[in-house]
């Protein structure tokens, strides 16, 4: 899957890890180690490209940056847990394309296989549903957001 949907998963479960511990250190712990495992069960699901760079660009980083946006209302600390999230569910990709690197300039920085396999997709799916699973993550990130203020106010009160 594209990284935006990795990271709203990684996302759901940094919430769903803090949401249970209440506890930012195991929130860290568990919640990245969940999210970095993800990726790898989320990987079976094969995407399809996007049309056009310009396209992938749009919606990778609205997608991110709708995430920073909504945690940063929420304070600094849910702010950490939303890069965090994103960060380790797309850690493989980060290692493995070598940061991107090795999307926009393959011969300079081949793809590498550590966590990746070449046959590893057992569920491909077309490129209107590869945008609706952008279209998924913007709503699972706003769900989140919405949990996560529920229950700051709830431990406010």
């Amino acid at each position: 899957m594209h990284a935006s949907t990795h990271g709203a998963i990684g996302i759901a479960i940094i919430t769903a890890s803090y949401i249970i511990t209440k506890s930012e250190k195991k929130t860290f712990i568990i919640g990245g180690i969940l999210a970095f495992a993800s990726h790898y069960i989320l990987d079976f699901i094969g995407e399809s490209p996007y049309k056009t760079m310009q396209e992938m660009l749009f919606i990778e980083v609205a997608v991110y940056l709708w995430s920073l946006v909504l945690m940063f209302i929420l304070g600094l600390k849910y702010l950490k847990f939303s890069v965090f999230g994103f960060f380790m569910a797309n850690l493989m990709d980060y290692i493995d394309k070598k940061m991107y690197f090795s999307i926009f300039l393959p011969k300079e920085y081949p793809f590498t296989y550590y966590f990746h396999s070449k046959n590893q997709v057992l569920f491909p799916i077309s490129y209107q549903k590869t945008i609706i699973a952008a279209i998924v993550s913007v709503i699972l990130i706003g769900a989140c957001f919405l949990i996560l203020k529920n229950s700051k106010m709830r431990l406010e009160s």
